[in-house]
């Protein structure tokens, strides 16, 4: 959406329902981007992903965290800001 002529502002909401084989739990998380025009040139962005928990099971039985294990994935929270210039 925009909150005005500068400023965007993304919201991704998803929930995902558990899974049978491998057991998996639900869970609901969201996603956020704020983007700013600073400028014709230049544009600040910040996002952050899996907002509502710290980390989730992704898919499998045993959270492994930020690893691909034998029993699980697992995804954490992450932030990242963004500085781009255009020529």
């Amino acid at each position: 959406m925009n909150l005005n002529s500068d400023v965007t502002l993304d919201l991704d909401l998803r929930t995902i329902a558990s899974l049978p084989a491998p057991a998996s739990p639900s869970y609901t998380e969201l996603d956020a981007h704020l983007g700013w025009a600073l400028s014709p040139r230049f544009q600040f962005s910040a996002r952050g992903y899996n907002l509502f928990h710290s980390h989730h099971l992704e898919f499998g039985t045993t959270p492994v965290p930020l690893q691909v294990g034998a029993n699980g994935v697992q995804a954490e929270r992450s932030y990242y800001i963004d500085l781009q210039c255009r020529f």
